[in-house]
């Protein structure tokens, strides 16, 4: 446990100086739920939307792997093409996450917490985000908090939100409703409407629409997301 925890401590204190990695249950809120030791996930996020009349495009594919029970670690790339210009990479930003609350626990809510550095290219100034996640369960509804701190390299830090809910975690087909953005007056924030298809185990596909606020007129926002789990073979006992 040492080496997860030592990773933690220092990504914390690095992160006091770009918004933490999307979830595998949601499309911009971050999950309590982490993968098993020795299972990954590779997670794709993707947002379109308008801004003063032409299409901007954002892409964020990332590996999650558990490293140990409630530990997990995740590396993702940030890509994107503005108005006007060609698609480029921008950074790649490796995090930990790690459940405060047990699995076993049976009280109401669940916590965990994650820490993230993102490299930017070039002269970018790197970017740094800790995040608190509490969830609820009642039945099979799942309500899910984050509360966390942004700070650009050598910036101003900013405090963020992510409120998502879904009426069923596990169902073939189920829709949910995000919310996330800057704690300040006039800051950007987006609302969502999501669908949530899990077609087997393995392979889910998240697809929502929304709107962009805070910044002059609302603005279309449609982001989507894959996740593909790889799952350890189980050993053999057979002789």
């Amino acid at each position: 446990m040492k080496r997860p925890v030592w990773i933690f401590l220092l990504l914390v204190v690095r992160a006091v100086p770009a918004a933490a990695h999307h979830g595998r249950d949601f499309l911009i809120v971050e999950s309590w739920e982490l993968p098993h030791p020795h299972a990954f996930y590779l997670v794709t996020s993707e947002e379109l939307h308008r801004v003063h009349g032409e299409t901007a495009f954002h892409t964020e594919p990332s590996l999650l792997f558990g490293i140990r029970e409630r530990v997990a670690g995740e590396v993702h790339v940030h890509a994107e093409r503005e108005p006007g210009q060609s698609f480029r990479y921008e950074a790649i930003a490796p995090s930990v996450h790690v459940q405060l609350t047990p699995p076993e626990s049976n009280a109401p809510w669940r916590f965990a917490a994650s820490a993230e550095y993102e490299f930017a290219r070039r002269r970018a100034a790197d970017n740094a985000a800790l995040t608190l996640i509490a969830a609820r369960s009642a039945g099979e509804a799942a309500l899910i908090f984050n509360a966390g701190v942004e700070r650009q390299q050598q910036g101003t830090a900013h405090a963020v939100y992510a409120l998502g809910f879904r009426p069923r975690l596990d169902a073939p087909v189920t829709w949910g409703l995000e919310a996330a953005g800057r704690l300040h007056r006039g800051q950007s924030q987006q609302l969502l409407f999501g669908v949530y298809l899990q077609p087997s185990e393995r392979l889910t596909v998240k697809i929502g629409a929304g709107a962009g606020l805070g910044n002059g007129r609302p603005a279309a926002v449609v982001r989507s997301g894959i996740v593909w789990s790889f799952q350890p073979r189980a050993k053999s006992t057979a002789k």
